[in-house]
């Protein structure tokens, strides 16, 4: 038996025996993306994201893919609706390129099973896996390219309103590495978000908040000084219901190369037996949504086209 046989063997044994697994393997219904990219950067570089989604149904998962662009209220965005196989990965080369959302600059993902196209009896029975990767052509060479692996995040993995987010090992001298910092939004309205910056032995050396738009993404340079550092996030205002999603990427200044630094949350009261305090039980499937401002049709798949060779000339 192969390994794709056996774990699917092991994903219906768990299902019907009530097994648990470890947060980090389990599948969603929603996902959120941080951050990506089209668009240049640094030292004649070109950042692209691929996004690949992964079905490990039994049946074809209609999903809902809006794009989330950074620094505006998304309340309304473009969506993309896919009908992802059975045991399919959907692979979405430069998903923000002229084949996918055709959009120049930054933003994030919000991914979704679509409750309208499908009847699942449960939860379980409609999720689906989603990461992503982004990089760029090494603009020093005529081959090869460098980038990071930004994962997907379910729900249960945000900042509320109830919790802490830690992103630990921040540099950010200035001369050696620099530090980004940001956030995405699955909130129906302004929020602020604050973070404080801790140096190696714990000591707050800069408080910095910053306001995100409705569905919106916010990234900014670290200002202060840092080696080895903690940035811890929090929400300073917003509705009961505001839910983001921070992150921290440290860049090598030589060379350009990002590494992506995620943000986990933990309840305000962590190391503490405190009863109902945590994170709130909450279906995604109940949360807002965007509305739809126009739909992108989807390219064609992996199979029929395949994925840019690095250093391919962007238009």
């Amino acid at each position: 038996m192969d390994i794709s046989r056996k774990l699917r063997s092991f994903v219906v044994l768990a299902g019907i025996l009530g097994l648990a697994l470890p947060a980090s393997a389990q599948f969603a219904t929603a996902w959120v993306v941080p951050a990506a990219a089209h668009t240049p950067g640094v030292g004649s570089t070109y950042w692209m994201t691929d996004l690949s989604i992964h079905n490990p149904q039994f049946d074809p998962l209609p999903v809902r893919i809006f794009f989330l662009p950074t620094g505006q209220d998304n309340s309304t965005a473009p969506e993309m609706d896919l009908e992802i196989e059975p045991w399919e990965t959907y692979n979405l080369w430069d998903v923000l390129g002229e084949y996918g959302f055709d959009a120049e600059g930054t933003g994030a993902f919000l991914i979704v099973t679509d409750s309208s196209r499908i009847h699942c009896d449960s939860e379980d029975d409609c999720s689906f896996f989603v990461t992503s990767r982004t990089y760029t052509p090494d603009p020093g060479s005529a081959a090869g390219e460098y980038g990071q692996g930004i994962p997907g995040f379910t729900a249960a993995e945000g900042l509320d309103v109830a919790s802490y987010a830690f992103a630990l090992g921040i540099l950010n001298d200035g001369d050696t590495f620099r530090t980004n910092v940001g956030a995405a939004s699955w909130t129906p309205a302004w929020t602020t978000v604050g973070y404080d910056v801790q140096d190696a032995q714990g000591n707050v050396v800069d408080s910095v908040e910053f306001d995100v738009p409705p569905f919106g993404h916010v990234q900014h340079r670290l200002a202060e000084p840092v080696m080895g550092g903690t940035v811890v996030f929090y929400i300073v205002d917003g509705p009961d219901n505001a839910l983001v999603f921070p992150y921290a990427s440290v860049v090598s200044q030589e060379t350009g190369d990002p590494t992506f630094m995620q943000a986990r949350a933990v309840p305000l009261w962590f190391g503490k037996s405190a009863a109902g305090v945590g994170r709130p039980a909450e279906d995604p499937t109940a949360r807002p949504l965007p509305r739809c401002s126009h739909t992108v049709l989807p390219p064609a798949r992996a199979a029929e086209a395949g994925r840019p060779l690095p250093g391919t000339p962007v238009d």
